[in-house]
């Protein structure tokens, strides 16, 4: 799906270098989320910032890959 797009920053498994990662009690750094098992195929994707506004900007703003499904179309009032 990424590549029609030309998004090439994505990755499942980031050098941690470059990985950003949220922050604990007193600063530390907290454990990254495995990305080996069952929730890769659900989004488990890192991706930099810049690729990530590039993506929702292609898909969303420019609609590179067309116009959404019928399906995503909602009416009335949200329950």
């Amino acid at each position: 799906m990424l590549t029609p797009l030309n998004i090439t920053e994505v990755t499942s498994n980031p050098p941690s270098a470059r990985r950003l990662s949220g922050r604990g009690f007193l600063g530390r750094p907290l454990r990254p989320w495995t990305m080996n098992g069952a929730i890769l195929p659900a989004g488990g994707m890192w991706a930099t910032p810049r690729e990530a506004a590039r993506l929702v900007t292609e898909l969303l703003v420019e609609r590179k890959l067309g116009e959404p499904a019928l399906t995503w179309q909602t009416s009335g009032r949200l329950r």
